[in-house]
């Protein structure tokens, strides 16, 4: 039989961070969101009777949550995005706009574009790396209302 344990957090695990979309009318410019994180993980009960230790599921998300929060999530493997990186700064560009940030203020993501639901999966793998041996499945949402969902 497998359990399952939630670790939704009622906000507790979020990350505000700015992205935009490559190509996308409105989401073309850089705007941000509060990110809302949950994780459910499923498998057989350890010696303590425990899925997993609620302590360690929080430190491994609060871990990756604090990588994003307050920088600007720039997808490194995007066609479409002209990137440069110098020892202090990362310059990009696209659809005929050009940025200059510190490197300290951006994280690049090794990802093809900074969508919800590519994050869910981004979330999902650096996860399930930490808790291998177990079904995980992350949430991610922009709103209380819009979210999505890797996993399972």
């Amino acid at each position: 039989m497998s359990y399952k344990i939630i670790l939704d957090g009622g906000g507790i695990y979020k990350f505000s961070s700015a992205h935009f979309i490559v190509g996308h009318d409105k989401c073309g410019r850089i705007h941000g969101h509060n990110f809302h994180v949950a994780i459910e993980i499923s498998g057989p009960l350890d010696e303590h009777y425990f899925v997993m230790d609620f302590m360690d599921v929080k430190e491994a998300i609060k871990a990756e949550v604090d990588n994003l929060d307050h920088r600007i999530l720039i997808p490194r493997d995007s066609k479409e995005l002209a990137l440069k990186e110098s020892k202090d700064s990362i310059e990009f560009s696209f659809s005929g706009k050009k940025y200059l940030v510190p490197k300290d203020d951006a994280c690049l993501l090794p990802l093809p574009a900074v969508t919800s639901e590519l994050l869910a999966k981004y979330f999902h793998d650096a996860l399930s790396k930490k808790f291998k041996g177990y079904k995980v499945k992350v949430r991610i949402g922009e709103t209380s209302s819009s979210f999505a969902e890797y996993g399972g």
